[in-house]
C-alpha cells in the first residue's frame, strides 16, 4: 500500500509546486537563457551529456535550471589542476571557486531554485518527492569499482526512487563525504516509511534557508 500512497502524494504535491512555481521557473528560463547566450560564445554545446542513475540502475536525464557553462564536465577534465582539486575534495568544488559556474547560476544553486524542474521529473514517475539524492552514472561506476564491498548498500539505494529532498539533501549535502553519503542513503532505503519522508519534508525548508552544504 505504501507504494501507491507514496506515488499518490507525489502526484499531486508535484501538480501543486509546478503550478505554484511556474511564474518563477518562466522567469527563471528566460534568465538562464540569456546567460547561456553569453557562455555559448565560448563552450559550443555538445549533445552528450552524464546522466543520472534511476530506479533499477535506469538512466534519465534528470532536470534542472542549467546553472554551469555549456559541457561542464569536458570543462573540468580538460583543466587538469581543476579536476584534480575536485577529486581531491570528493568530487565538489565551492561555489565561489568553480570557475564553470554562471552569473545566475551563483544565485540559483544558493537557493536550490535551480532544483525546481525536477518537479516534471516525479511527475514522469523517474524521481520522488523523498528519497535518495540521483547518482551520476559515471559516479556509481567508479565508487562500484574502488569499493566493491559497498555493492550492496549501492544496489539497495537503486531499489528506490531518486528523490529531490532526502537524508543526504537536509543532512548537510557537500559536508558530507561521497561514502557516507552512501551509507546514509542505504541506511534511509532500510528505514523508508510514509512518517519518515514527512520528517524530512518538515526539515527541507529550514536546510534550503541555512543553505548548508551548497555547491
Amino acid at each position: 500500500m505504501y507504494k501507491y500512497i507514496e506515488r499518490g502524494g507525489d502526484i499531486v504535491l508535484s501538480l501543486v509546486f509546478i503550478v505554484l512555481f511556474s511564474p518563477i521557473m518562466l522567469v527563471l528560463a528566460i534568465l538562464v537563457y540569456f546567460d547561456e547566450t553569453d557562455s555559448h560564445s565560448v563552450y559550443p554545446l555538445k549533445k552528450d551529456m552524464p546522466v543520472h542513475i534511476g530506479l533499477k540502475g535506469k538512466p534519465f536525464f534528470m532536470k534542472k535550471f542549467r546553472s554551469m557553462i555549456p559541457n561542464a564536465w569536458e570543462v573540468l577534465q580538460a583543466n587538469t589542476e581543476l579536476y584534480e582539486k575536485y577529486r581531491r575534495n570528493n568530487n565538489k568544488l565551492g561555489i565561489d571557486e568553480d570557475p564553470r559556474i554562471t552569473k545566475i547560476g551563483k544565485f540559483i544553486r544558493a537557493t536550490s531554485i535551480d532544483e525546481l524542474p525536477q518537479f516534471f521529473d516525479v511527475l514522469q514517475g523517474n524521481m520522488s518527492i523523498v528519497g535518495p539524492r540521483p547518482y551520476f552514472k559515471f559516479e556509481i561506476d567508479e565508487y562500484w569499482k574502488e569499493h566493491p564491498k559497498t555493492r550492496e548498500d549501492i544496489k539497495k539505494i537503486l531499489s528506490v526512487k531518486p528523490g529531490i529532498t532526502g537524508e543526504w539533501q537536509v543532512g548537510g549535502r557537500s559536508t558530507i563525504s561521497f561514502n557516507q553519503r552512501i551509507k546514509m542513503d542505504a541506511e534511509y532505503v532500510d528505514r523508508k516509511s510514509f512518517i519518515h519522508d514527512m520528517l524530512i519534508l518538515l526539515k527541507t525548508p529550514m536546510a534550503i534557508i541555512k543553505k548548508k552544504g551548497v555547491i
